[in-house]
């Protein structure tokens, strides 16, 4: 489910599948996209190619937020201002109906007019489009049973929709939406439901009161749940910190 990109007879289109939209980038030429690692760009994307252009022009006026290459902003400009920016390497950040970065190096020529905003290149040049989806709905779901170990095996596959596991999942926009849960006779987590890579265990009784309350933290941190006597969070490191305070209530007295 991730980010797709499309040529066309001018540019190319970006398809995020998560949320249905579209995103057409007019290079004016044809371009062939061409896939690339997503780590290539310095900010948390699904996927990313490389095209050689010598201008982006956006479908709608859009703020740009100019970072150079240790991801320090630099500027931002709105679209009723001009900007010209002498040659460096830079990160455009621009925020469209999805998460789109430009990654290239070059002197950059910015203007818009009623309807599009204009990023003018000072010859064709190497441009690395990434994108990522800001994922406000679930994008596949999760069948489980009551059992609480199989809840606590669907519920650890929620950090499968964060987009970092750095500080920056603080941001809404790298936290996608958790996958959705349906009640099965067996459960069934789907194959592109990428698990994160965390050392985080979150160690609760078996029970559904305990899952339910610690949801939210195994999403943000990416954890998994195991069963455990006491509530606690535990990493490979040898990292211990109680749980018990933080679930008190439910701790002295379980929801039935």
């Amino acid at each position: 489910m991730q980010p797709k990109f499309e040529p066309t007879d001018d540019g190319l289109e970006i398809i995020d599948p998560i949320e249905r939209n579209r995103c057409r980038l007019t290079t004016h030429k044809p371009v062939t996209p061409t896939p690339v690692d997503c780590d290539r760009i310095e900010y948390p994307v699904s996927s990313a190619v490389e095209i050689t252009a010598e201008m982006l022009t956006l479908p709608i006026q859009s703020t740009v937020y100019v970072r150079n290459s240790e991801g320090s902003i630099l500027d931002e400009i709105q679209p009723s201002e001009q900007r010209y920016l002498t040659h460096d390497k830079y990160i455009l950040d621009i925020s469209t109906s999805m998460k789109v970065y430009a990654e290239l190096e070059s002197s950059i020529q910015m203007y818009s007019d009623a309807d599009r905003t204009y990023l003018s290149f000072e010859q064709p040049m190497p441009t690395i489009i990434g994108a990522r989806s800001y994922h406000t709905r679930p994008a596949s779901t999760i069948t489980t049973t009551t059992e609480p170990t199989d809840v606590m095996n669907a519920v650890s596959a929620f950090g499968s929709a964060l987009k970092t596991t750095t500080v920056e999942r603080s941001y809404p926009t790298l936290r996608g939406h958790p996958p959705a849960i349906k009640l099965g006779t067996e459960l069934h987590i789907p194959e592109k439901i990428e698990q994160s890579q965390t050392s985080v265990q979150l160690e609760v009784p078996p029970e559904l009161s305990y899952i339910r309350v610690v949801a939210p933290l195994a999403y943000y941190l990416g954890a998994s749940i195991v069963p455990g006597p006491e509530p606690k969070l535990v990493t490979d490191a040898g990292y211990v910190y109680s749980l018990a305070l933080l679930l008190g209530f439910i701790w002295l007295s379980p929801v039935p």
